[in-house]
């Protein structure tokens, strides 16, 4: 069986009903994941520089790393995606 590669996401959810919200709402909301994002990755950095990667007779560390570099790599992205987004949203109510 192969997994499910479009999973539903709250997230995406969440940004679509944004248009529901005042724009200064939205533009609070992106302001909110971009910081979230930027603590999760300095996490996740901490956490790759305190691991010894080269330990172990299999393969868990290359795989763990590499799990942990996805991790990395997707909230670098959110974070510069949240702050592109964020500028999106007019400053101006329609």
């Amino acid at each position: 069986m192969e997994p499910d590669l479009y999973p539903r996401s709250e997230g995406l959810l969440r940004i679509f009903l944004l248009g529901a919200l005042s724009h200064d709402e939205a533009r609070d909301y992106f302001t909110w994941l971009e910081g979230r994002s930027a603590e999760t990755t300095a996490s996740l950095v901490a956490l790759d520089e305190s691991i010894d990667w080269t330990r172990g007779d299999d393969d868990l560390p290359l795989y763990g790393r590499m799990a942990l570099e996805y991790g990395k790599r997707l909230w670098e992205m959110t974070q510069e995606w949240a702050a592109w987004a964020r500028e999106q949203v007019p400053d101006d109510e329609p």
